[in-house]
């Protein structure tokens, strides 16, 4: 039962911050919780009741990738501020491929459709377990930050990557 308890502070926790806090928003904030909660449970299932290992994921990971998906977010649109805003604005967009390590398809599926969020990133193809990313600008970081956003996802499905 220390499951159900967890997501259900930190789906508070989330609308708070949605919400800014705002008294008035509980009242859509209070079914839209119960029922994302009730969703969360019939679908992802909780301890011995789990539906299957595939859905099993981590609240303290669960919890990590939104902190990065904020601060990546954040990153993301200011990135494109800067281009739109400079005079001369330096791209060189770009594709590369990325070997995914997940092997749980829900985790890859996540991590495929998270790629964007990384400042100037799109994943644009998926073949034998490789993902395609456009980049506006090639960065020795880029490369870096798809790792990062992948050992995020691994840590919500407690999968270790190779």
């Amino acid at each position: 039962m220390r499951f159900p308890f967890i997501l259900t502070v930190m789906m508070i926790a989330v609308w708070l911050l949605l919400s800014r806090g705002e008294s008035t928003s509980w009242v859509i904030g209070v079914p839209f919780l119960t029922l994302a909660g009730f969703v969360f449970v019939v679908y992802l299932g909780t301890g011995e009741h789990q539906q299957s290992p595939k859905f099993r994921i981590r609240p303290v990971g669960t919890m990590q990738f939104i902190v990065f998906f904020i601060v990546e977010s954040l990153r993301g649109g200011i990135d494109v501020v800067r281009i739109v805003l400079s005079a001369k604005p330096v791209l060189n967009p770009q594709f590369f491929d990325y070997p995914v390590s997940l092997k749980n398809s829900v985790a890859q599926q996540l991590f495929i459709s998270s790629i964007s969020l990384l400042p100037g990133t799109l994943s644009v193809d998926w073949e034998d377990g490789n993902v395609r990313i456009h980049v506006l600008n090639l960065q020795d970081g880029t490369f870096n930050g798809v790792k990062a956003l992948e050992i995020k996802i691994a840590n919500i499905h407690g999968e270790a990557l190779c």
